[in-house]
């Protein structure tokens, strides 16, 4: 089934790890009635963990990674709410687990969702978070891809966990 040409969702993540890469997959990869476009906001300059790409020619990327930003500091919640649809924020249970059940389906079930409610706006467009960063002086890290859903569940923690070994070298 199509997705419909109703106007994009644009959802704010504020997270990142695998609680917040395993709320950005299953909001992904989930059918709604309209497209879904996550930004995954991060105090981190990069998240612990790999996000995958998987580009389909012309489509749009889905997700943003928004690093380096403090929310409550650099942006207010309620800012992020006149940006976005919904505002999700996991559970700090949830943050500190590295149960994969518990991120996949107790997360998700404990995060706060906070929905926005707008009549039609000019924020249609991508959402201005890094216009209004830029102005303010924040050094922000973003990446967009994965412009396509994975076709299973991916294990975050454990992707986390082998990321942390990983050597950088620059």
């Amino acid at each position: 089934m199509p997705e419909s040409s109703q106007r994009p969702l644009r959802i704010a993540v504020i997270s990142d790890g695998a609680t917040g890469m395993c709320l950005a997959e299953s909001l992904l990869t989930t059918r709604h009635q309209a497209p879904v476009f996550v930004d995954l906001i991060t105090a981190r300059t990069a998240p612990a963990g790999l996000l995958r790409s998987t580009p389909q020619g012309d489509q749009a990327p889905r997700l943003r990674l928004i690093g380096n930003v403090r929310v409550d500091e650099d942006v207010t919640v309620d800012e992020l709410h006149e940006l976005y649809d919904a505002v999700v924020t996991p559970d700090a249970a949830a943050l500190a687990t590295t149960d994969t059940a518990t991120l996949t389906g107790a997360a998700l079930a404990s995060a706060e969702i906070t929905a926005a409610v707008f009549p039609e706006r000019p924020q249609d467009a991508p959402p201005r978070l890094l216009e209004l960063l830029d102005a303010r002086g924040v050094a922000v890290i973003s990446w967009q891809g994965w412009t396509a859903g994975v076709t299973a569940s991916t294990d975050w923690a454990a992707v986390e966990l082998s990321s942390r070994g990983v050597p950088v070298c620059m």
